[in-house]
């Protein structure tokens, strides 16, 4: 048929709907009459596109969510709506919003500023120790059995998260039996996180060896929590109440308002990614090839693209540390 178009994985359409609401109801927010919002040929209206997008770019202002949303009204008003004249002006603003995203580099100023948290140490403290905190509380309620197993199981993601810097989707699809390999025996065993190519963004696999704290962590989890959050024979590490598994979005949300509340710290999933290599280039400064290879890029200009500008604050920091060195140097001469 001259229509046909290959069949959408199921993640795909839920983003779709997802966008398309986030749209209408955008466009609602301008000020247009929610009745008159009868179809997708009027939401790719030119005028009524872009004063949904004006909406959004006086929340968000210019950022990659913008962008997307452009672009998928431009291929509705060609796929489907098949109105050439609107999809080209829509073409035109996306194509514009991307050339003014392309010569940004590095972390958007948003997750900047949330990691400007981690400046202070305390800060940092809470949220490495977070996982443990949680779980030394529940042994101490009674050996665990009155603890609350979603807390638990709260507390263990984010130790997921600390560990590896999953993208929310690995983290919430993992499961026991498939993404979990553990080698040796006794107290000689090794605990491997593996998820196929298929599965990750990037071209590779993902293997990597759990640390024997995170693993044991895992262990305490799964004996005293885990049957405690679904049926017996559940598949998830993180299953839903009917066994299978969570929605990526609501489990996010539900790590940052955990995280929230026990630490006070703002964080969402995706930027533990970006908390990874903070804590390393703390120690390790310009190592852009280790930080590459843990967040597997595919090329070390995304890396480099991402987190050059971050290595600013620790070149200060050697300088002043020079400076002050030299200073206290030439004082003690006099």
């Amino acid at each position: 048929a001259e229509d046909y178009k290959a069949k959408s994985a199921p993640s795909t359409i839920s983003l779709r709907r997802r966008q398309l609401l986030v749209l209408s109801s955008l466009l609602v927010r301008s000020g247009f009459p929610i009745e008159d919002l009868t179809s997708l040929s009027v939401l790719i209206m030119p005028e009524n596109a872009f004063a949904a997008l004006k909406v959004q770019e006086d929340r968000k202002g210019i950022c990659r969510s913008l962008e997307q949303l452009v672009w998928l009204l431009s291929l509705i008003a060609d796929d489907w709506v098949k109105n050439s004249d609107h999809a080209a002006k829509l073409r035109k603003r996306a194509k514009r919003i991307s050339k003014k995203l392309s010569k940004r580099i590095g972390i958007s100023e948003r997750n900047k500023a949330r990691l400007r948290q981690f400046d202070v140490p305390a800060n940092m403290a809470a949220l490495l120790n977070l996982p443990y905190k949680v779980f030394a509380e529940a042994r101490a309620n009674e050996g665990g059995d009155a603890s609350d197993p979603r807390r638990l199981m709260l507390a263990f993601a984010v130790e997921m998260l600390l560990f590896a810097a999953l993208r929310g989707g690995n983290l919430t699809a993992l499961e026991l039996d498939r993404h979990f390999v553990v080698t040796g025996r006794g107290r000689h065993h090794v605990r491997h996180l593996h998820i196929a190519a298929d599965e990750m963004k990037g071209p590779d696999d993902l293997e990597m060896a759990m640390p024997s704290d995170t693993s044991a962590l895992m262990d305490e989890y799964l004996t005293l929590y885990w049957p405690r959050l679904a049926p017996a024979g559940s598949a998830y590490l993180f299953p839903n109440r009917f066994g299978q598994k969570r929605g990526k979005s609501h489990f996010a949300q539900a790590i940052s308002a955990f995280v929230r509340e026990e630490t006070g710290l703002i964080m969402h999933v995706h930027l533990f990614r970006h908390f990874a290599l903070k804590l390393y280039f703390a120690a390790h400064p310009g190592d852009m090839e280790t930080a590459r290879q843990f967040l597997r890029h595919r090329s070390d200009k995304v890396t480099r693209a991402h987190y050059t500008e971050s290595q600013c604050s620790a070149a200060q920091a050697r300088y002043h540390q020079t400076f002050a060195e030299a200073r206290s140097k030439l004082r003690q001469g006099v």
